[in-house]
């Protein structure tokens, strides 16, 4: 990707560059000088080509003597050198760190959300959406989330970013919940930082009363990239969503920090099995873990949601084995906002009892 790329400058050579441009800028200067010098000299007197044939010493003398005469305009020339490479430093930092550019973004609202629908696997309907961040550089185009959502987590930008989100997802959709019908999910991550902060309970409330809460339900799902410190405070705020008509839902079940004990303490209604056990699906594959998490879900009477389901045959497994909801591209992309209402007009508008088939062109 070239933003990865053109990002990965480390601070030594962004030192390096500056430093080189500095002395270039320098040395240009010096030799406009020079030649200025020269050229008012010969226009004084003018040499016969046997005089231009100088010794050695008398080149010295020469040099010492331009530098005698241009000692205030060469440390001023010196001064404007540094200054320039600082400055191109500076411009280099502020364009090239991943850092500063993922600020600029949160600060530009560059980073957007997009909706991923899953599905009843009972009906084919369209049971909720997850609300997926999605970053579209003006110069690189599109940023992984792998690669952002980290780095906005490791230097305390998730908290910013997730309330651009939410104040976004109510700007897209307040005005067009009648589209949705009762009974809804509407599913938004967040990161453990966000539990720590007093600011997220507003935009919590934010939500439930512009969404329409009561008739649809709104499911906090729990990344698990970094661990989860379970507290009698963090007991109470989880306490008080689930008062609030809350879910709670344990995000890519088994591959991080995500554990039996989060089960226990959270008492979460959704466990989502992430796509590394769904991909294990196929022919001639071992399904054992995936056919565990199942199980311990059925048995701590947990509601299911496979993510990155792609193919039939993984459908098909996940149908036999009664798993509640499947989300992936073998049934949508993320969409838009706008793409997301044409699809629920799509889906309202479909004959009752039949559903949009994958992929259906938007």
């Amino acid at each position: 990707m070239p933003f990865l790329g053109f990002v990965s400058i480390t601070d030594k050579t962004k030192a390096l560059i500056a430093g080189l441009l500095a002395l270039i800028m320098l040395a240009t200067g010096l030799c406009l000088i020079w030649f200025h010098q020269l050229r008012v000299e010969r226009q004084e007197a003018p040499l016969f080509p046997q005089q231009m044939l100088v010794s050695t010493e008398r080149r010295l003398i020469t040099v010492i003597r331009f530098l005698m005469d241009n000692t205030m305009l060469i440390i001023v020339l010196s001064i404007a050198s540094v200054l320039g490479g600082y400055f191109i430093w500076r411009m280099i930092v502020r364009f090239t760190s991943p850092l500063k550019t993922l600020q600029q973004a949160i600060t530009r609202r560059e980073i957007k959300p997009f909706y991923q629908p899953f599905i009843d696997s009972n009906t084919g309907k369209i049971a909720g959406f997850e609300v997926l961040a999605r970053w579209k550089h003006p110069t690189y185009g599109y940023v992984s989330p792998e690669v952002f959502i980290p780095l906005a987590e490791r230097h305390q930008l998730i908290i910013p970013l997730t309330h651009l989100l939410m104040k976004q997802i109510i700007s897209d959709l307040k005005q067009e919940m009648h589209r949705f019908p009762d009974g809804m999910y509407i599913c938004i991550n967040i990161s453990p930082q966000n539990c720590l902060d007093p600011h997220f309970e507003d935009d919590i409330s934010d939500i439930l009363l512009s969404l329409e809460a009561k008739k649809r339900r709104i499911v906090i799902e729990i990344t698990e990239r970094h661990p989860l410190h379970i507290t009698p405070q963090l007991n109470d705020w989880f306490a008080a969503l689930r008062r609030a008509n809350v879910a709670i839902a344990l995000d890519d079940f088994g591959t991080g920090y995500s554990n039996l004990a989060y089960i226990s303490a959270l008492n979460p209604e959704f466990l989502k099995i992430d796509k590394m056990f769904v991909s294990q699906i196929g022919e001639n594959t071992d399904t054992r873990l995936i056919e565990s998490v199942i199980d311990i879900a059925r048995k701590m009477q947990l509601k299911v949601i496979a993510e990155g389901v792609e193919t039939q045959a993984q459908v098909d497994y996940l149908r036999a084995r009664h798993i509640d909801y499947m989300q992936g591209y073998f049934f949508s992309r993320p969409l838009s906002a706008a793409d997301l209402l044409q699809r629920m007009a799509l889906e309202t508008n479909a004959p009752s009892g039949q559903s949009l088939t994958p992929g259906t062109p938007i």
